[in-house]
């Protein structure tokens, strides 16, 4: 499995355990999934009104997040694919890459059928890092859609 794949598989059960009102343990930065990564910072996209994006922050760290999707009344995460299939390589080839095996997002299921997507974002800070923290790892809510679990 690859890196990018199990931050979101770790972290979509750590969120519905934490939603769920289960004890669960702090996420970061214990998690073996996140031992390489010096920061995990959430954020919202939105533009203005001369069409530049914006990133807000709502969370900077997995733990303060667990708290804002409670606020936020998310009633459970749901771990989705796109297929990208790209020519002359299939997701299947291409899952041993990083951005291959295609598009992977978690869905938060809101009030009223509709679901936050949240995307990844994977940028290497320094690859020198002490204890090879070289991953500086954010998380976006990218748009909403229609629910469809």
């Amino acid at each position: 499995m690859n890196g990018p794949l199990a931050q979101f598989v770790a972290r979509t059960c750590h969120a519905n355990a934490f939603l769920r009102g289960w004890p669960v343990p702090e996420f970061s930065p214990g998690n073996s999934i996140c031992q390489f990564c010096e920061s995990v910072n959430f954020f919202e996209v939105s533009k203005t009104l001369l069409k530049k994006v914006r990133e807000t922050s709502v969370a900077v760290n997995p733990n303060a997040w667990f708290e804002h999707l409670r606020t936020e009344r998310v009633t459970g995460i749901c771990l989705t694919s796109t297929s990208q299939n790209k020519p002359g390589i299939s997701d299947r080839m291409s899952s041993a890459f990083v951005g291959g095996g295609g598009t992977w997002a978690m869905e938060a299921l809101q009030p009223r059928g509709r679901s936050a997507v949240w995307l990844s974002r994977w940028e290497v800070w320094n690859q020198n890092a002490p204890e090879r923290r070289v991953w500086r790892l954010s998380y976006g809510r990218v748009s909403e859609i229609s629910t469809r679990a």
